[in-house]
């Protein structure tokens, strides 16, 4: 299986709600690497940072052990 078939594979295994949670990680992350200079993001990036860690790694573990739907 090359690398490509593997990540169909996991990717078709992944549920709505999982896709959410990596919109929601993209935005955060967005927000603290392409706004840093805005003051709130300034203020607030310990929370940002926190949250992008823990849905980052949420999404992680959900790529990995997520099991496929049966055809």
């Amino acid at each position: 299986m090359n690398a490509i078939q593997w990540a169909h594979s996991r990717s078709r295994a992944l549920t709505v709600w999982d896709t959410g949670v990596l919109k929601l990680y993209c935005v955060m992350f967005g927000a603290v690497v392409g706004a840093y200079a805005s003051s709130f993001v300034q203020r607030n990036v310990s929370w940002f940072v926190a949250g992008v860690l823990l849905l980052g790694g949420y999404y992680g573990y959900r790529w990995f052990t997520a099991q496929p739907e049966q055809d």
